[in-house]
């Protein structure tokens, strides 16, 4: 299945780009979308722990299932004050 995984802050930073195409099997988790991510871009690994997802923007844990098409987003913790 394919979906667009969209990049935050210092994730953005990482591999380059805001926003990625990602092919994965069907059934996938976001942790196996974070698990292709780091994979291809082993600089993520340093960050991976930190960051949270949104699948279509809605906020998902790592072992939400992922459907054809949609949005998933990482970023880091935001800070502020």
């Amino acid at each position: 299945m394919k979906l667009r995984l969209f990049a935050f802050a210092g994730l953005k930073e990482l591999i380059g780009a805001q926003e990625l195409a990602l092919e994965l099997p069907a059934g996938a988790t976001v942790q196996m979308a974070l698990d292709q991510l780091m994979a291809d871009y082993p600089a993520v690994t340093s960050i991976a722990p930190s960051l949270s997802a949104a699948i279509d923007q809605e906020y998902a844990p790592l072992d939400a299932v992922l459907s054809e098409g949609c949005e998933l987003a990482l970023f880091p913790p935001v800070g502020g004050g």
